[in-house]
């Protein structure tokens, strides 16, 4: 009886189920991009464009006043005089880690100082007068003794490690080169010399007044070549010769960070700053750094961009610790020179 009730009403679902279905209607949605959009989409494609307006090129074709940094003509400024020993004949020094490192021929010693120059630290004595000091690896350094030859030396421990005996060999400056090989040179004769076997491996004779040489890297050295000139090496090839009149006698020479070159001449009683493609930079005077008569000069390894160490000293005289400046000077460069400059 139930079951009878229920059929109708299935057939009447049914029904308003498929007019339902009936009304039910495909909907889509299509989008139309505007005008302003569509030239958006195409420029974000290309990056857009850059138009020069020409007239504001020329407002520019004035003067332009620019900051250029000489980095070879600063002022030199004394730091610390250092009396070694109360000047008891220093002939040579160097920097090494945060140390100055003398000789002091007149005791027969190397001393070690701090960084200032102001506290002695120690010191060790020495068979005979030391004459040139010279970096051989990080805490070991090498010092020459005519008539003696060379002391292998542990700067951090101040002790003796190696005595290389060369009585018949000049020996008076000193540097390290690669490997196990130092140049020493006295006079005319520069003489390269193997540490382990101490056998004399190459020599070079000179014209003359070579008592420091100086080693460079890429098989580079520099060295006095008769009383004014220097001879600048590399390999078997000369790279350049420098020499000028008022060079007389030249002694030390060092390079500092930028590659620039410093010749000690102790008779003329100054200083020739040159490249390292000959060019002479300036001449400084010795008396602009506090001394008579140079002898060693000697630049820190570690000099930041801005300044460089040295130390400058005079033959058995106080040494001074003395601090190069580049200076900051502003030049006047066109715009036309500014676009020559520019890739075309």
């Amino acid at each position: 009886m139930e079951i009878n009730k229920i059929e109708p009403k299935i057939l009447e679902l049914e029904q308003e189920i498929e007019d339902l279905v009936k009304n039910i209607k495909s909907v889509s949605v299509v989008f139309s991009p505007s005008s302003s959009i569509t030239d958006f989409i195409k420029n974000a494609q290309t990056f857009g464009s850059i138009k020069v307006d020409e007239s504001s090129v020329s407002s520019l074709r004035g003067n332009l006043e620019i900051d250029k940094v000489d980095f070879r003509t600063g002022n030199i400024n004394i730091l610390q005089v250092i009396d070694v020993c109360n000047g008891a004949g220093t002939t040579s020094g160097i920097f090494i880690h945060n140390f100055l490192l003398f000789t002091v021929r007149g005791k027969k010693k190397v001393v070690k100082y701090n960084s200032d120059g102001q506290s002695l630290l120690s010191e060790l004595a020495l068979p005979g007068e030391p004459e040139d000091i010279a970096v051989v690896t990080q805490f070991k350094v090498a010092v020459s003794s005519p008539g003696q030859g060379i002391c292998i030396i542990d700067s951090d421990k101040m002790i003796m490690l190696q005595t290389l005996n060369l009585p018949r060999l000049p020996v008076y400056g000193i540097c390290f080169v690669k490997e196990e090989h130092f140049i020493t040179d006295l006079s005319s004769t520069l003489t390269w010399i193997n540490i382990s076997s101490r056998q004399t491996i190459n020599k070079r004779m000179t014209s003359g007044q070579s008592h420091f040489v100086l080693s460079l890297e890429q098989q580079g050295y520099i060295y006095a070549d008769n009383k004014n000139s220097v001879n600048y090496i590399v390999g078997n090839k000369t790279k350049f010769t420098y020499t000028n009149d008022e060079l007389l006698y030249t002694r030390g020479i060092g390079i500092d960070f930028m590659g620039n070159i410093y010749i000690a001449s102790s008779t003329s009683k100054h200083i020739h700053q040159i490249t390292n493609e000959e060019l002479l930079i300036r001449t400084i005077p010795a008396s602009t750094v506090g001394i008579e008569k140079p002898w060693t000069i000697r630049f820190a390894s570690r000099s930041n961009t801005f300044s460089s160490h040295a130390i400058v000293l005079e033959r058995q005289h106080c040494v001074k610790l003395i601090e190069s400046n580049f200076c900051s000077k502003k030049i006047n460069i066109t715009f036309a020179d500014l676009l020559c400059q520019c890739p075309n």
